[in-house]
């Protein structure tokens, strides 16, 4: 055989499978990298369900937030807030860093460098929190209103039962109007049999007191709207007659 000829079939051969390897390597490099853009298209996919799922629990966190803080639970945060709603645009001469810390703190000011204004949606929350409070203007409440609510008591009255007119309810203090509210007549009140009546929101207790008139007995009724029943059963049976009296007293026209 030739020398030159089996020079040159050894070098096809080899030849040959530099190519094969070269062509392997290069179809496994390519499954690797398509491996890896699979892997990595993946870690990306968890990576933005994960940055979602960030956003919206700091966006919950951040309601949750706002609506925890534009509710004033102590007298100095009302007050402070009192004062910054007075001037809406304020700046740190206005209030004490006290004050202005508490504010910035609740969050219902924003700060714009050189001045603070007052939320609107804070002004508008405080402005209903105003309107509620404007009832207790309507109250004139006594010393025996701040008996009565010591003594767990909201609204109390006397079913007075009267000879000639039969049963009448007499208030003996009700400044949130209870009583009225409750809308049962006194006949029906003077005939229930029991010594507790819940209707809706709003228990109610009755005490029977029993007194003698032309030598036979009467039966009258103190009602009232409690929170505290235990303190008020002891307290209404304690000043029953008290009530009793201030009962036919009104009823007669007289002062209590």
């Amino acid at each position: 055989m030739d020398i030159y000829l089996i020079i040159l079939l050894v070098v096809l051969f080899f030849v040959s499978l530099g190519t094969t390897y070269g062509i392997g390597r290069i179809i496994l490099h390519l499954k690797e990298r398509n491996k890896e853009t699979l892997l990595m298209r993946r870690i990306k996919e968890l990576a933005r369900a994960d940055i979602e799922k960030s956003v919206i629990r700091i966006e919950e966190s951040e309601k949750r937030t706002e609506e925890r803080r534009i509710a004033p639970k102590t007298m100095d945060e009302i007050t402070v807030i009192t004062k910054a709603t007075e001037k809406i645009i304020f700046t740190d001469r206005d209030l004490s860093p006290a004050e202005i810390s508490l504010l910035r703190r609740l969050g219902i000011v924003d700060w714009y460098g050189e001045y603070y204004i007052i939320t609107e949606h804070a002004f508008k929350i405080i402005r209903d929190l105003v309107e509620k409070m404007k009832r207790v203007l309507e109250y004139n409440l006594s010393e025996l209103d701040w008996e009565l609510f010591r003594n767990g008591i909201r609204a109390l009255g006397v079913v007075l039962f009267h000879e000639e007119e039969g049963p009448m309810l007499i208030p003996i203090s009700d400044p949130f109007l209870i009583l009225h509210k409750l809308g049962m007549p006194p006949t029906d009140i003077y005939m229930l049999k029991t010594n507790r009546l819940v209707v809706g929101e709003n228990t109610f207790i009755l005490h029977r007191v029993e007194e003698k008139e032309h030598g036979r007995p009467i039966e009258h009724i103190i009602i009232a709207e409690v929170v505290g029943e235990e303190n008020a059963k002891k307290y209404i049976e304690m000043r029953s007659n008290t009530f009793i009296k201030m009962a036919k007293r009104k009823m007669r026209g007289e002062k209590a």
